[in-house]
Formats: C-alpha cells, structure tokens, sequence
C-alpha cells in the first residue's frame, strides 16, 4: 500500500511538472496544444521504480533486466511518435523488437502443455495485442488510465491470492501511476497520454501478466483468467476492427467506430461514458479474477455470463450510427 501511495503521489507531480512545461513548448503537443507528455511521466516512475525494486530485491532482479530495457524501448518510440509520427511499419517494428528482448531475457507465457516454440508465438501475439489495443483504447479523456488501474487492481488480487508479493509491488505501482496521472487526464483533461503513455501502459501490463501464476493445469478455465482480466480492451479492440470492416474500412485505419465514441454519440456526457466504460471494464476483470480462484464449473458459469453481457453490448453499440 504504501508504494501505491508514493507512485499515486510522484506519478502527480511528474504530470503536473511536464503538463506545465509542455504547455509552454512546442514540443509533446498535438494539433489543439494539449500537452501529451502524460506518458513520459508514467513511463519515467514505473521504469525507476522498477529499477529500484531490482535493487532491492535481488531475487527479481532477472524480471527486471528484461522488463525495464523493453519497457523504455516502447516509451522512447512512443515519445518519437508523438513528436515526429512514425509509420505504423515503424511502431511494429520497434514493438516486436522490445517484445523479442523480454523473450531473449526469458520472459514468456509458461504453458505447461505447450512446447517452447508455441509459448513463444502466444508471447508475441499476447504482447504486440494488448499494446496495440490500449493505444486504441485511448481515444476519451481519462479512459486508458482508468482501465490501466482497473485490470492493475485485478492483476494485484491474483499476486495476493496466489502469494507473489514481488509481482504486487510492481503492479501496485503500475496502479498507482495511473491514477495520479488520472487526476490531470479525467474529464475535461489537462494533459494526454499520448502514443507513449497508451503503448507503455499496454506493454507493460502485457509483460507482468506473463509473470503470474494463476492456476493450476487441473483447472483449465482459469487458465484463461488473464484474457478475461484484460477483456474490456481485448473486446473494445476486437469491436473497432469488426465495424471498419463492415463499414468498408481497413480494420487499422482510423475512424469512430470505438465503443465510447458511440456512447458519446447517444448524447451522453464523457463522464457518463467513462463512468459506463470503467464499468464495462470492472465487470471483465472482476470476472477474470474470480475465474482464477473457483473450479472448472464455475468458471464455465463466468465465461458464459461474460459472453452473454458481450453480446448485449455489442449488439446495442453496434446499432448506433456514427458520423466518419
């Protein structure tokens, strides 16, 4: 709790410094002039942090070495982003790359019924998706950051059941991080993210839920814990591309067809949306997190209630006509 509160606190004042001197600059600003340096300053404390706790604590110290050189990596291409605009070849690129050094580095899905070269293949797809889709899901005011600490705070609870009190520390600091920088991000924001925070976020969360322990190989449903976790921007991300497809679109090319956009296009507020979105979010990772602690029954029971509830958002965001 208490490295919560430092990085909640430090995450703060790293905003609130970088929002003020990139107000002034022309540097880290998009077309209106918000400043987008948010992602620098939770990309900085996680990053330092996680240094430190190698330091500290030795015996994670392995983790660390792969984590934090991958984790700048996807940071400094994002700030690159932001300030030039790099072709999406270059973004992959650059997130392949970081995602080959945490695998060289020994970070990778564990599977016990997999071989090697297969736990590799779902290291990457898991890794490069989850990225991708938090960086679609930054497209409102303080919603990234607020599905960050909500599937943070899911990931801590599997860490604490499971008794990896190493893993907690950095997740709660991942938590932490985004929600100082969602004192500044929530309706109406002072300051973004940008293609950096949005892309450091997913990576990082991605890298650490790799690391955990969520059930046995008896107890295959919650073997899928994690993909329910994350499953709000799994589905948000899985929506975009669907629509744009049936809308004639490239499923990579920009457009509205985001969940929260259609939200907003039914006439409700961006808190209204963020409210609703958290929501959608919490109900994902409460359910994957349940299914990493009850038997295969009950799990099948969460994943048909989830698929239901899925349907039914789908289905009604699905009808509501958008401009563009």
């Amino acid at each position: 709790m208490m490295l919560l509160g430092v990085s909640i606190i430090v995450s703060f004042c790293g905003t609130f410094y970088l929002s003020r001197l990139f107000s002034r600059s022309n540097l880290l600003r998009n077309a209106a002039g918000m400043p987008l340096s948010g992602g620098m300053a939770v990309g900085l404390v996680v990053s330092a942090a996680g240094a430190l706790l190698a330091a500290v604590y030795p015996s994670a110290s392995s983790f660390y070495k792969a984590f934090i050189p991958a984790a700048l990596l996807i940071l400094a291409s994002g700030l690159w982003d932001d300030v030039c605009e790099l072709a999406v070849t270059g973004k992959i690129i650059t997130q392949v790359a970081a995602t080959a050094l945490l695998v060289l580095l020994g970070v990778r899905t564990r599977i016990v019924f997999l071989n090697e070269p297969l736990n590799i293949i779902i290291t990457f797809a898991w890794v490069l998706f989850i990225t991708n889709s938090f960086n679609l899901l930054d497209i409102m005011d303080g919603l990234c950051a607020s599905v960050t600490g909500i599937i943070a705070s899911g990931l801590l609870i599997v860490c604490l059941l499971n008794g990896d009190i190493g893993s907690a520390r950095l997740i709660g600091i991942i938590a932490g991080s985004a929600a100082g920088f969602l004192v500044l991000n929530r309706p109406e924001a002072s300051i973004y993210l940008g293609n950096s925070g949005s892309h450091f976020l997913g990576f990082v969360l991605a890298a650490v839920s790799i690391e955990l322990s969520y059930a046995s190989a008896s107890r295959q449903a919650a073997l899928i814990s994690p993909v329910f976790i994350m499953g709000f921007p799994i589905f948000d991300t899985f929506f975009v591309a669907v629509m744009r497809m049936a809308n004639g679109r490239s499923a990579v090319r920009k457009s509205k067809d985001h969940l929260v956009l259609r939200f907003l296009a039914l006439g409700h507020s961006k808190r209204r949306a963020l409210i609703f979105m958290s929501s959608l979010a919490f109900l994902f990772t409460a359910c994957g997190v349940v299914m990493s602690c009850v038997p295969n029954s009950i799990g099948a029971g969460v994943i048909i209630f989830v698929m239901f509830v899925s349907f039914i958002v789908w289905r009604a965001m699905s009808r509501v006509r958008i401009n563009g």
